[in-house]
C-alpha cells in the first residue's frame, strides 16, 4: 500500500485551486441542512450531501458538480460542463489516505481541474505494474516511481518527464522537450504546501507549464 500511495496521488490536469482554497478572505459556515458554505463578496459556493449520500457542489455562477460511488466502488465525478472522471477504487482509497480522509479536498481538486474543460471523459486506474494510468479521450498518460525514487511521466504522444531529488535536496525537473529546471528545497516546499501536500500536483503543474507549452 505504501508503494501505491507514492504513485496514486490525484492527477491534476491544471495547476490551480478552487475559490475555497485560493481565497484568503471570505467566510465559512454550515447552513441548517448541513451544507458547507463559503462566501466572498457576491460570490457563494457550497458542498452538501444529497439523499443518497453523494457529494454535491454548486455556486451562484450556475456551476455544479457531483461525486458518487458506483456499484463497483469506483468514484465518479461529473459536472455541468459534461465532464466525467472515473477513479478506480484502489486509486481513490490511496488518494484519501494521502489527504487524511478529506473527501472535500479531493472533490475541490476535481472541480478545479475541470473548470476549463468541456465534454471531457477521464479514467484513472493502476495497472498490474503499479503504474497510474490516466486516459482522456484519445490521450493516455502514465505516472510511476522508479526503483531510484524518481517520479516518471510519459504519454501516448511520445512525450516524457521526470523529477528527482539530488544530494543537495534540490528537485530537478527534466522533460523530452529539453527543459531542465532545478528548485531549491525552500522553493519546492512552498510549491508543495500550495498543493495541500501533494508532490504529484507540483509535478503535474510543471508538465503542464513546460512539456505541454506550445
Amino acid at each position: 500500500m505504501k508503494f501505491i500511495q507514492l504513485i496514486a496521488l490525484i492527477i491534476l490536469f491544471n495547476f490551480g485551486f478552487s475559490n475555497l482554497y485560493s481565497q484568503e478572505k471570505g467566510s465559512y459556515s454550515t447552513d441548517i441542512f448541513g451544507a458547507k458554505v463559503y462566501k466572498d463578496g457576491n460570490y457563494e459556493e457550497s458542498i452538501s450531501l444529497d439523499i443518497f449520500g453523494n457529494k454535491q457542489f454548486k455556486n451562484n455562477l450556475g456551476e455544479s458538480a457531483s461525486l458518487k460511488k458506483d456499484i463497483f466502488n469506483d468514484m465518479i465525478y461529473t459536472d455541468n460542463r459534461n465532464n466525467e472522471v472515473k477513479i478506480d477504487e484502489v486509486v481513490w482509497r490511496s488518494m484519501l489516505e494521502d489527504v487524511h480522509g478529506d473527501i472535500d479536498a479531493l472533490f475541490y481538486d476535481l472541480i478545479t481541474q475541470n473548470t476549463s474543460r468541456n465534454n471531457s471523459k477521464v479514467s484513472i486506474e493502476i495497472d498490474i505494474m503499479g503504474r497510474e494510468i490516466y486516459k482522456e479521450n484519445n490521450l493516455t498518460e502514465e505516472f510511476w516511481v522508479d526503483i531510484l525514487g524518481t517520479q516518471q511521466y510519459r504519454n501516448s504522444n511520445g512525450e516524457s518527464a521526470s523529477i528527482r531529488k539530488d544530494i543537495l535536496d534540490c528537485m530537478n525537473y527534466t522533460d523530452s522537450k529539453g527543459n531542465n529546471l532545478s528548485f531549491s528545497a525552500d522553493t519546492w516546499q512552498r510549491m508543495f504546501r500550495h498543493t495541500g501536500g501533494r508532490e504529484r500536483s507540483v509535478f503535474r503543474s510543471l508538465i503542464n507549464q513546460y512539456l505541454f507549452f506550445r
